[in-house]
């Protein structure tokens, strides 16, 4: 064998060639048949020994690459809305009924500045059987409006519950005696009785009271000489045993008819009922004094209680749950009285009482 590639070392070249020689001499030597299982050897070691080259490199995975989803907005999630407070259903079949209990502010005649703010406030009772809601309302009917709003709504009231209502009012700017009609009407705004009247009303006085405009409430003034409304002489009799018994039971003496006193209540009574006005002020601007005066009457004391639309036991009743009215009835400064009565069926109310107390 011929080795090339060291010719720097030629002596290295001999030693080795003479080695290499001396080995195939050695192999040569060996009976061919044990040289046929030697070469057997050799090729099964070379072959066991042989690495199997398996690639150590994976191929990268292809990752599949989603596309990024488009945005699609979702519709929005429905939340079902708190349910507000529903009144529970009336039913159809329940009645609609209230009663006037008690002037919390501004009893009848309170005296007031001119152009002054102030707020009227009435209990009633709810007597019928529909529960008041904020779909019932108090309304301006008629008189002086002194700038309250039109309609008022109601609290919720079960029956046989009270409830205070307030309005808000300015006085009017001149002297006078004012009278402002309320009516209260339910759901389908039809209007619903308080007591035996189908409204309730405030009264006020600016000033002096003196000079004041006519108040009327209701219809057009009936021309001189034609108005006639009937009497009911009956009614002021109760009228009289009514009040005359309420002042024994609080231990109070009875109160004398006057003829006077008398006269003056009953033209006043004509006078309402053929003006359609329910106010202590005439049509002709007078007031108690003046028309307990004008009969001769010398009074040291003198005040007047009135009511419209109902019999004589509904006008006491609702004297007695009126403070104002009921301490007129109850005074100890009175010793004699005057009823008059008058009906007019074309009037607002029909009949109108008024009842007209002093001492000499």
């Amino acid at each position: 064998m011929n080795f090339r590639g060291l010719g720097s070392y030629p002596h290295y070249d001999i030693v080795k060639t003479e080695i290499l020689n001396k080995e195939l001499d050695t192999l040569m030597e060996i009976k061919p048949k044990y040289l046929f299982f030697i070469v057997i050897i050799l090729a099964f070691t070379a072959a066991c020994s042989r690495s199997v080259d398996i690639p150590t490199e994976i191929p990268p995975t292809e990752t599949a690459v989603v596309p990024p989803t488009s945005e699609v907005p979702l519709p929005p999630t429905e939340i079902p809305a708190t349910p507000s407070e529903i009144p529970p259903t009336q039913d159809p079949n329940c009645t609609n009924e209230a009663l006037f209990i008690a002037d919390v502010s501004i009893p009848d005649d309170t005296v007031l500045s001119a152009g002054e703010a102030f707020v009227k406030t009435w209990q009633i009772r709810n007597e019928g059987t529909c529960t008041w809601n904020a779909s019932y309302k108090l309304v301006f009917s008629s008189g002086e409006q002194m700038n309250s709003a039109l309609s008022i709504p109601l609290s919720e009231t079960p029956p046989e519950e009270t409830l205070n209502i307030s309005v808000d009012l300015v006085a009017p700017i001149n002297n006078g005696s004012y009278t402002g009609i309320y009516q209260l009407q339910n759901a389908q705004e039809e209007v619903f009785n308080i007591g035996a009247l189908d409204n309730i009303w405030l009264r006020i006085v600016v000033g002096d009271g003196a000079a004041p405009p006519p108040a009327t409430v209701g219809g057009p003034t009936a021309p001189a000489g034609v108005c006639n409304p009937d009497r009911n002489a009956a009614y002021e009799s109760e009228i009289l045993s009514l009040i005359n018994n309420a002042r024994a039971n609080n231990g109070l003496p009875a109160l004398n008819m006057n003829t006077q006193l008398q006269a003056a209540a009953d033209a006043h009574s004509k006078d309402m009922a053929c003006n359609s006005l329910l106010s202590h002020t005439g049509s002709d601007g007078s007031s108690v004094s003046s028309r307990v005066a004008a009969q001769g009457y010398a009074s040291s004391y003198s005040v007047e209680n009135i009511y419209a639309g109902g019999t004589a036991q509904d006008a006491f009743t609702w004297w007695m749950n009126d403070q104002i009215h009921k301490d007129a009835i109850l005074d100890t400064r009175i010793s004699e009285i005057g009823i008059g009565y008058a009906y007019l069926g074309t009037s607002t109310y029909g009949g109108y009482f008024a009842v007209d107390f002093a001492s000499p």
